[in-house]
This record gives C-alpha cells, structure tokens and sequence, in this order.
C-alpha cells in the first residue's frame, strides 16, 4: 500500500512539472509573437499582387502591381499581407494557397524572389501603409517559407 501511495504522489509532481513546462513553453511563444508584432504589424495590408516588370507589361519576374483587397471582394491573383517595419522594410506573406505550381517555380525558385525593376507604391497604399514613400529596390531577395506563407522582405 504504502508503494502505491508513492507512486500516486510522483505522477502528480510529474503531472505538475509538465504543467509548468507547457505553461513556459506558451509564454516564450508569446513573447515572440509580441516582438513579432511590434516589428512588422506597423501597417499590415491585405493585397493582391501581379507577378512581372513594371517597365515590361507585367511580364518576367518582380512585382508588377499591387492593389488593396477589401475582405469579401475574391480574386484568382496571389493574395498577400503586406506589411512595413520602423525602419521601411517591406515584407510580403504570399499565401501559399493562392500561388500556382507555375508561379512557384518562376517568382519563388530556389527559394529566391527576383525584382528585375523597381517597384514604386501607388499613392493609395502609401496612404493606407502611412509612409509618404515607398519602394522595392531591384535584387534578388531571400524566401522563407512557412505552413501557410512564403515571406519575402525587401
């Protein structure tokens, strides 16, 4: 009897001790997700973005155009949260749903995003991201890839 009681006491520690670690775990989560956010949620935009060169009728690679989407308006172009850190770094969160097979092996090969020319923001995200100026220099830039996202910031 008096094993059985032991052992009824070391599950509840160990009980308690998983409690603790997941609750450690959470606010590490958090936490990140909080610097996260302080980060890049300056303006966060929902968009839709045709894929080519400005200069070249939207054809090739870089990003040709960028409109605002409003939340029930629907659209068969890749869909993209936009958002500008402090600092003016542009960060684009393609949702993985809306790119094609095809536009996955030409805009985001390797996983590189290549502006061929410079993308300038129209007056009316400018506004709602509130900056007064606003561009993707040509380069090639890193994407990272996430369930549900391929990230690129510019």
């Amino acid at each position: 009897m008096n094993m059985f009681i032991q052992l009824i006491v070391a599950s509840n520690e160990l009980l308690k001790l998983h409690q603790n670690i997941r609750d450690a775990m959470k606010r590490q989560v958090k936490t990140s997700m909080t610097t996260h956010e302080r980060v890049w949620k300056i303006a966060n935009v929902k968009t839709e973005v045709i894929f080519g060169s400005p200069k070249n009728r939207c054809r090739g690679v870089g990003i040709c155009k960028v409109m605002t989407l409003s939340a029930i308006q629907e659209t068969n172009r890749p869909i993209a949260y936009l958002s500008v850190n402090k600092g003016g770094r542009v960060k684009f969160d393609f949702l993985k749903e809306t790119i094609t097979e095809a536009m996955l092996k030409m805009h985001f090969k390797d996983d590189l995003f290549v502006v061929v020319d410079e993308f300038q923001f129209t007056d009316i995200l400018l506004k709602r991201l509130d900056r007064k100026a606003l561009r993707i220099a040509n380069g090639i830039y890193e994407v990272k890839q996430t369930e549900r996202f391929l990230s690129v910031v510019f």
